[in-house]
């Protein structure tokens, strides 16, 4: 299942991109930025470490609710 492309918009207004791919490991930006726009799906692993770094403000459940919801 998709994430909500509404939804992923909403969790990631202010955050900074550059520092969360950083905060996970990545180069560039341009990997959460496709997560962002739901272009890519992210693994439940990773899904659980973004709302790690993030502090609970990105939620897995929004990121995978096909495994987290």
């Amino acid at each position: 299942m998709k994430a909500n492309k509404a939804a992923l918009k909403k969790v990631f207004e202010g955050i900074d991109r550059a520092k969360l791919a950083r905060d996970l490991g990545k180069n560039r930006r341009n990997y959460i930025d496709q997560i962002a726009a739901g272009l890519v799906d992210v693994s439940p692993t990773r899904a659980k470490e973004i709302e790690r770094v993030t502090y609970g403000r990105i939620p897995a459940a929004v990121l995978r609710p096909d495994i987290f919801a």
